[in-house]
């Protein structure tokens, strides 16, 4: 399968991972009434979908700086968001803003725009064809 294929599949997926995410488990909670530690293992399995979809474009890609990047990034991500979901589970540490910052963290990579950014990284400086 093309790079060009693999890309629009994985915009599609992590589009509606994001609406998903927004609809059923951030912006109206109520409407989908789920327990709030369960609500916060959907979220890291979004984010994993969203990792995976990434990964999968990118193995067609013959740049091997954008796929490690990707898998870095999106691996700090998750382990840093399970490190700070389980601080504050156990000791509810941080303040309303602290967190709204963390929930920005992973909105940011749930949301297509690490895809796209990664992708004008690699139409910049990617290889060259040879003619």
């Amino acid at each position: 399968m093309s790079y060009k294929v693999r890309f629009a599949i994985a915009l599609v997926v992590i589009i509606i991972v994001l609406w998903f995410d927004f609809r059923y488990l951030s912006m109206y909670p109520d409407s989908f009434p789920i327990s709030e530690n369960v609500r916060r293992v959907a979220h890291l399995t979004l984010l994993a979908v969203v990792m995976l979809a990434g990964g999968y474009t990118w193995a067609a890609s013959p740049i091997t700086w954008v796929k490690t990047l990707w898998w870095y990034a999106y691996a700090f991500a998750f382990v840093f968001l399970i490190i700070v979901g389980l601080a504050e589970h156990y000791t509810h540490i941080f303040s309303y803003y602290t967190l709204y910052a963390f929930y920005e963290f992973r909105v940011f990579f749930c949301s297509p725009l690490p895809l796209f950014i990664l992708y004008i990284f690699s139409k910049r400086n990617g290889p060259k064809e040879v003619q």
